[in-house]
């Protein structure tokens, strides 16, 4: 990346096994739109050897998407997780006319409450977007944990690791595996003042963690969001 704030893409651990992925980011293309040289840092906590590649190529498509915006960063979740991410206003561009809300987003810790969050849990997460002051069209982002979730995407591309848990299935991600962006878009007119809302719910209800008397890792969503501007 080529600022300390930006994540432009997000791996899994192998656990020291070798790993392959195709990401497609193609939605986060406007955060490399000052050209010239761009500087990419990976950040891990383990030590690998590693290969990135930025494979560009042009597709005949209806709208390109050019600006972005950042919206909201994820946190620790809890009863005050929605609190903490405030409605946006924005104005379109007078040349856009579609808005993307694109999202990178995976839910991490377990053991310190009943439910066994944010890991293995089932929250999902909901953005609103439409004109300030009139109807919002809602998109929902869910995550519906399935029984060795992990083990079934092998085929796509997760990579066999761990013993014990790798094959359960995780809450946006699996061990040895990338995560996707998630993203949904509108049509918008040039000029056009934007209301973008964001919450998470477990159940659909606000989350409030239970203890379970155990553990030190509590519930944390990773996310980074931003609205991209297509034209």
């Amino acid at each position: 990346c080529n600022c300390a704030c930006t994540e432009f893409a997000r791996q899994i651990s192998t656990y020291k096994r070798h790993g392959w992925w195709l990401t497609d980011v193609s939605s986060l293309m406007p955060l490399l739109k000052a050209g010239g040289t761009q500087r990419f840092a990976y950040l891990t906590v383990d030590k690998w050897v590693t290969t990135a590649k930025l494979h560009l190529f042009k597709k005949p498509k209806a709208t390109r998407p050019y600006d972005s915006q950042y919206l909201w960063n994820g946190g620790q979740y809890n009863e005050k997780y929605n609190d903490a991410h405030k409605p946006i206003t924005v104005t379109a561009p007078d040349d856009a006319k579609k808005a993307r809300v694109v999202v990178l987003l995976s839910g991490h810790g377990s053991g310190t409450d009943t439910l066994n969050c944010a890991e293995f849990c089932p929250h999902s997460h909901h953005f609103s977007i439409g004109p300030k002051g009139g109807a919002l069209k809602e998109f929902v982002k869910t995550h519906n944990l399935v029984q060795e979730g992990c083990l079934k995407k092998v085929p796509l591309g997760v990579v066999p690791n761990q013993f014990g848990t790798w094959p359960y299935d995780r809450a946006g991600w699996c061990p040895g595996w990338d995560v996707k962006l998630w993203s949904a878009e509108v049509d918008v007119q040039g000029g056009q003042e934007l209301e973008i809302q964001y919450k998470s719910l477990m159940f659909g209800k606000t989350y409030v963690p239970k203890p379970s008397g155990s553990g030190d890792y509590k519930p944390v969503i990773k996310m980074r969001s931003w609205l991209v501007w297509e034209k």
